[in-house]
């Protein structure tokens, strides 16, 4: 695992420990309002996500036409980038098609957002205790699809974070 991936996951169990969540689905509200974050729906089509910090006010703004699970992440996602990069810009846009394109150092900031996603959303402690209370004869991806559901994250966030932490 690469150092700002681990660090990113260590930054959000830190959060989930220090807030006392132990319990799925993350609830984002309790998060946003710890650090004082409004959020805002009023997104165009093309952007997913957007995190605007400074010295008087911190937004996150969400795109409303996307799924609910979608938004979720996003809001994690940017929380990841304010946990983490703050101090590096006041704003945060996260379009599919630029994420793609960049390189460097946003693509570095992009890995750890989603690694603090996927952790802040999915902890892997509370994601294994999970899975192991599911019988072993259902199929990996029924098992997939009903820890998506009790995450309320996708199933393709699901089998990333499954994937990532070795399990499948």
């Amino acid at each position: 695992m690469r150092p700002g991936i681990f660090k990113a996951e260590q930054k959000a169990s830190s959060l989930l420990q220090e807030l006392n969540i132990k319990s799925i689905p993350t609830p984002l509200d309790k998060i946003t309002t710890h650090f004082g974050i409004t959020l805002s729906y009023e997104l165009g089509e093309n952007i997913s996500g957007v995190l605007i910090c400074n010295k008087n006010v911190t937004i996150i703004g969400v795109n409303s036409t996307e799924a609910t699970v979608r938004q979720r992440y996003t809001i994690a996602h940017e929380i990841g980038h304010y946990v983490m990069h703050k101090n590096l810009a006041e704003l945060f846009v996260d379009q599919d098609y630029l994420v793609m394109k960049r390189s460097g150092v946003k693509d570095q900031q992009e890995l750890e957002a989603n690694a603090f996603a996927a952790a802040l959303l999915m902890p892997e402690d509370l994601l294994l205790n999970e899975l192991e209370r599911m019988p072993v004869k259902i199929f990996v991806d029924a098992k997939i699809k009903m820890l998506a559901k009790k995450f309320e994250v996708s199933t393709i966030a699901m089998t990333y974070r499954l994937s990532n932490l070795g399990v499948i």
